[in-house]
């Protein structure tokens, strides 16, 4: 890494700066020898030791400011001083003030170059101004007499001071003592902003040290670079893994329209920032035709752009990304402010090197770790299952932490929570194979300690699975029980309601090593209603320098079994250390038995497993009272919401998982959640003959909310049963069958038509041709939007379409909603 003691704009050697305090010296020296009074002797030589000593001590350029305008003021008997830095080759702001109120300071604490007032003059024409009352009369009524001098270090002007006194003309003497001060407080205000800089990069070294992705690293640039220059507004684009375009990282002074707008664009864009990084070099742009002339999309950014940096992030020769800074003033970028931003970008790029290779092996642990968890949990009656899996804070290698949930005979439902020992690719595969020998075993209905048994045994084949942690437990609803057996892994934790969270002790046993030769143990506790058990592994306790004790201490203090296991978990993961070394693996279960027991899946985001989520729900349905036709209409609702999860919430090529809550209230409504924890991809700009899904959830439910929102998207729908009656067709395997005849063929489809066997049914359809066709749905179960397309691309093809839909079926009015009647015959009976 690039030390930031590298950044030296010129600093002034020591005997450069001793050489200006003896000229300020001499310059007292002068004024006691010919000074009028002895009392003006007397307050040079305060100020000279006075300045001296303040000097010697300032570190920032407030330090400076304040002890220059103090001691300047009293050594010539004025009523106050100020000190004003030059900030950005255009803007005078007051560093140091003394003897002025706040109005003043209000008044005249920031002021333009070119200004008419004797400071910018000063400063700007590199003189001494001084006696200026008849060009000045505002000031004279309001400060009295003025004399200012620009502070001067060799060629280069850094700001400007002045003092005030009531009345009176300020002496040659006395404009000489000001003028080698003004010298002094120069060289001293270049050494404070040296330093101030210096400790800055010091601590942007130690916040780029911490940052672990490259959005953290964006931010502390953008940070860093804006708050040391002062600029009106900031952002930081990170090259994509193809190099064809920028992603904004972070942006600060920016409308969120702004945001939004260059959320992501082409590096080939005709944008300073896109230069920076195909060129890989630094644009320096010091006016607004600079910025303008080259780049008149820029307006689109910020069109009251007066001046702009922009610098490329580097990193082993390559730019990963850039950071502008942009200024709503002219400003001139000098030797100083160069060093000190190429440093910055230096350190930056390094940082941003580590975290993009970080954030690589971060998402394929993620990736490995989540491929290796349940696609999603089983439905369990009288049981709410909440489960949470938080990779480890340095994140970088897959975890060998895990749970598990399965489904047992009688209604019982086995849930586990297991840790193998290490981290990577070989703690992964362990785990897997663990937790699938685990399946095995406990679905040929075995107890938990004759499980635990037997994977001890596994393990010793598996390598890196000796030495993994267990816990096994079976939940019997009905029996309001829990038989479970750990192997060397933390206790259960069971609450109550009205009482204390406890700890299930019992059979407790070592880690899964068969040369160990431990027999596991049983134990079973029972569960109150609405009891909860909770199971989880060594990262939810864990923490360094503490004893185990205080973690499972804090842990129970912070299990509420008031809150809804999903509110539960989140709270208590909320507990776990943020600097974790080790994964955490939760699984909440509460036992309960509602009057209409709610129904809660997940199921992996596949096209193959919208089957099964229908069937689900009419099960669930169907034991909740609920008539056949109004069931369908919801079966109907919860597929087109599933459906489109599957398609547009996870991109392709990666893994997700829906969920499906259900609940009935006693009234009779039916409220159903359909929730994915992805990001939407954008809809096309002409969506064809899609988009018809959540037209027709809306016509046939009661209420429909969306809630899109970075983490997912959440949709709830209520629908109030109006007694609906359907025919009878069992769902079954999606069959075609083509009929033809001297007037028009007959196409019977029965079964289900969804995203899953689309294919099939439209492979079937190509043996037509453009003959007048009839379509037969009377033996069709279910039909969603998948299939309503298809019904559409056939009316395109056909000379005439007919399509048969009974009366009593509910996907009747999905074809309506849909228009299907502007391209076919819609009727309820064969012609």
């Amino acid at each position: 890494m690039c030390s930031p003691l590298t950044f030296n704009p010129r600093a002034r050697s020591p005997t450069t700066q001793r050489s200006h305090v003896l000229d300020f010296t001499g310059t007292v020296r002068s004024t006691l020898t010919d000074g009028p009074d002895q009392a003006a002797r007397l307050a040079a030589l305060e100020a000279l030791l006075g300045v001296t000593s303040a000097l010697s001590g300032a570190v920032t350029p407030e330090h400076v400011g304040a002890a220059v305008a103090e001691h300047g003021a009293r050594a010539l008997g004025s009523t106050g001083g100020i000190v004003y830095a030059l900030d950005g080759g255009a803007t005078l702001r007051v560093v140091g003030s003394w003897g002025h109120d706040a109005t003043i300071l209000e008044d005249y604490g920031e002021l333009g170059l070119g200004d008419d007032l004797p400071a910018p003059e000063a400063a700007r024409e590199r003189r001494t101004v001084a006696d200026v009352a008849t060009r000045y009369p505002a000031l004279r009524s309001a400060v009295g007499t003025f004399c200012a001098v620009p502070m001067l270090a060799g060629p280069e002007l850094l700001g400007a001071v002045a003092v005030n006194r009531a009345d009176g003309v300020f002496l040659p003497a006395e404009r000489e003592l000001l003028e080698a001060l003004g010298r002094v407080a120069a060289h001293a205000l270049e050494r404070a902003s040296l330093y101030s800089r210096l400790n800055r990069l010091q601590a942007t070294t130690a916040d780029l040290a911490r940052a672990l992705t490259p959005h953290e690293v964006a931010a502390t640039a953008a940070a860093q670079g804006a708050e040391a220059l002062r600029a009106s507004s900031a952002w930081v684009a990170i090259v994509d893994h193809d190099r064809r375009t920028l992603e904004l990282a972070h942006a600060a002074g920016h409308s969120e329209g702004t945001v939004q707008r260059f959320r992501s664009f082409s590096l080939d864009a005709e944008l300073p920032l896109a230069e920076a990084v195909r060129t890989a070099t630094p644009l320096w742009l010091e006016s607004a035709d600079a910025i303008f002339g080259r780049y008149p999309r820029f307006a689109e950014v910020r069109p009251q752009a007066q001046s702009a940096a922009l610098l490329p992030l580097v990193d082993g020769g390559a730019a990963l990304g850039a950071i502008g800074l942009v200024f709503d003033s002219p400003r001139t970028f000098g030797p100083a402010d160069r060093d000190y931003l190429l440093t910055l970008t230096r350190l930056c790029g390094q940082a941003l090197g580590r975290a993009r290779v970080y954030q690589t092996e971060h998402d394929l642990a993620l990736t490995l770790q989540q491929a290796l968890l349940p696609d999603g949990l089983p439905r369990a009656e009288g049981l709410e299952l909440a489960v949470r899996y938080l990779p480890t804070a340095d994140g970088a290698a897959a975890g060998g932490d895990f749970y598990d949930a399965l489904a047992l005979s009688g209604g019982r439902l086995g849930i586990a929570v297991g840790d193998v020992v290490g981290h990577g690719p070989g703690a992964a595969a362990a785990m897997g194979q663990l937790r699938s020998a685990l399946r095995a075993y406990a679905l040929e209905g075995r107890a938990p300690a004759r499980v635990l048994q037997l994977l001890s045994r596994y393990a010793e084949g598996v390598p890196g699975a000796r030495g993994a942690t267990v816990v096994y437990a079976v939940i019997d609803p009905g029996a309001r029980q829990v038989r479970y057996a750990t192997a060397g892994h933390p206790p259960p934790l069971l609450l109550a309601p009205g009482e204390e969270p406890r700890y299930l002790n019992g059979a407790r046993g070592v880690p899964l090593d068969r040369a160990l030769g431990h027999t596991y143990t049983d134990a079973t506790a029972s569960l109150a209603e609405n009891g909860t058990l909770i199971l989880y592994s060594d990262g939810a306790i864990e923490r360094r320098g503490e004893g185990l004790e205080a973690g499972l201490a804090r842990l129970a203090g912070a299990a509420d079994g008031a809150l809804a296991p999903e509110a539960l978990a989140d709270q208590l993961l909320a507990t776990a250390d943020p600097r974790r070394s080790d994964d955490v693996a939760m699984l909440v279960a509460r036992v309960h038995v509602p009057e209409i027991t709610p129904l809660r899946l997940w199921f992996a985001a596949r096209p193959d497993q919208l089957a099964v989520v229908r069937e689900a729900m009419r099960g669930w349905l169907a034991t909740s009272g609920v008539d056949r036709g109004d069931a369908e209409m919801l079966v109907l609702a919860a597929a087109e919401l599933c459906a489109n999860a599957v398609e547009h919430a996870y991109p392709e090529g990666t893994s997700g998982a829906v969920e499906v809550a259900a609940a009935r209230e006693l009234a009779g409504t039916v409220t159903l959640v359909v929730r994915d924890r992805g990001r939407w991809r954008p809809p096309p700009a002409d969506p064809g003959d899609r988009g018809r899904g959540l037209a027709i959830v809306r016509a046939l439910m009661t209420e429909v909310e969306v809630d899109e929102a970075t983490d997912g998207t959440t949709v709830t729908l209520r629908y109030r049963p109006a007694g609906l009656d359907a025919p009878a067709v069992a769902p079954g395997p999606t069959l075609v069958d083509l009929e033809r005849g001297d007037e028009f063929t007959v196409v019977r489809i029965t079964g289900e038509i969804d995203e899953f066997n689309l294919a099939t049914v439209e492979s079937e359809l190509t043996a037509l041709g453009a003959e007048p066709v009839v379509v037969d749905l009377s033996e069709l179960a279910f039909i969603g939007s998948a299939g309503v397309r298809v019904l559409f691309a056939l009316a395109e093809r056909v000379q005439r379409l007919v399509v048969v839909a009974p009366a009593g079926a509910p996907f009747r009015r999905a074809l309506e909603v849909a228009e299907l009647d502007r391209v076919a015959e819609l009727v309820e009976t064969m012609p």
